[in-house]
């Protein structure tokens, strides 16, 4: 009779069960089997991988670390082979690292279009004796919301309008402010 080989995900803020996880951090993968018997495993990212040969492997009981760059998916396949070289069916799981970095905007203001503004930067706070156009960017993917007052900097939430792409914002009036976050597709928004 072939062993049975049972697989544990823990750590890294795991979810999931059976063949698929979801993990925010490093993981580890413990083998356990239900005789004596050698595991042999292979770890590839990005699709599955084969076991044809007998190169990795642990006896009996053993953990593996499992590591992965975040929205890769690693993925794991195993199989026991017993002291009578009964060889069990292999298995395979896969562990999918979520997004879990918020991404990064930054803005820069430039003259208008046509004009001879001349703008002067100090911190966050920029200076301008003219039209002007303040183009915000972002590191990735991601939703820019951004919202303009005068006066004092307005409060912005994802309840203001999404934009999908570089926004630039046209600026005219003295003391203009702009609130501005980006927030990816796994809901990691910037503080």
């Amino acid at each position: 009779k072939a062993p049975t080989t049972t697989v544990t995900v823990s750590g890294g803020s795991c979810s999931g069960g059976g063949t698929s996880y979801q993990c925010t951090a490093t993981a580890t993968v413990a083998f356990a089997v239900d005789e004596t018997a050698k595991v042999y495993y292979a770890q590839k990212v990005g699709s599955a991988p084969t076991v044809s040969s007998r190169s990795s492997y642990g006896k009996a009981d053993f953990s593996i670390t499992v590591t992965g760059d975040e929205r890769s998916t690693v993925y794991l396949k195993y199989y026991a082979v017993d002291e009578s070289d009964n060889e069990e069916t292999p298995a395979s799981i896969s562990i999918y690292y979520r997004d879990v970095t918020p991404p990064t905007s930054s803005v820069t203001v430039a003259a208008a279009t046509g004009t001879s503004t001349t703008c002067s930067q100090s911190g966050t706070a920029y200076e301008c004796d003219g039209a002007s156009v303040a183009t915000i960017t972002v590191n990735e993917t991601a939703s820019i919301y951004y919202k303009t007052g005068t006066g004092s900097a307005p409060a912005v939430s994802t309840s203001d309008t999404a934009y999908n792409a570089d926004v630039s914002v046209s600026v005219s009036v003295n003391d203009t402010y702009i609130s501005f976050f980006a927030q990816d597709s796994a809901g990691n928004a910037e503080t």
